[in-house]
């Protein structure tokens, strides 16, 4: 497992990305927006310490929904 330090506003994934991958939340807060490069983008959750995120990428190997 690697850890890393993201600033705010950073992008940790785009939708539709294809990733191994997944996130666990040690601190702060994470949006998971759809469409969100767009004028339509919606936020769908907010996450944050002890969250994760990423995980069907591991299970489904499948494009990231949001």
């Amino acid at each position: 497992m690697n850890s890393k330090t993201y600033r705010k506003g950073e992008i940790l994934f785009r939708q539709g990305a294809h990733e191994k991958c997944m996130y666990v939340i040690l601190s702060g807060t994470v949006g998971i927006y759809t469409d969100f490069e767009t004028d339509h983008k919606n936020l769908i959750a907010e996450l944050g310490a002890n969250d994760f995120l990423g995980e069907m990428g591991l299970i489904e190997d499948a494009p990231r929904s949001a």
